[in-house]
């Protein structure tokens, strides 16, 4: 049964997840976006997350920088931890709120 440390990361780590491939997908098909492999890299990129050593779940922590990709999971050879971080992509929810905006016209210089 997952505890509620346990829960968060999970939830953190799915919505994480969705968000980049929200993302990128948008980006790749949208027909006026420009700069789309560094909006695509940039969604590839997580800031500020939680992360658990999901064997002992005794604490949930805040991490600050950045991570490549959002969601990582990795184990420690030397004594067996497993270790989930999830990161917000906020490059991803910029490319998404650019792809979803309405376009405005172009104004004239002197209207």
């Amino acid at each position: 049964m997952l505890n509620i440390f346990q829960l968060i990361i999970l939830v953190c780590s799915v919505f994480s997840a969705l968000l980049c491939v929200a993302a990128i997908w948008m980006v790749v098909r949208s027909p006026d976006m420009k700069w789309k492999p560094l909006w695509i890299l940039g969604s590839l990129i997580g800031f500020v997350g939680f992360g658990i050593n999901w064997t002992v779940t005794d604490d949930i922590i805040l991490q600050f920088g950045f991570t490549i990709p959002p969601v990582r999971i990795f184990k420690f050879l030397a004594n067996g931890h497993v270790v989930v971080q999830a990161s917000f992509p906020i490059v991803a929810l910029l490319a998404i709120l650019k792809v979803t905006s309405p376009k405005q016209p172009e104004a004239e210089i002197f209207d």
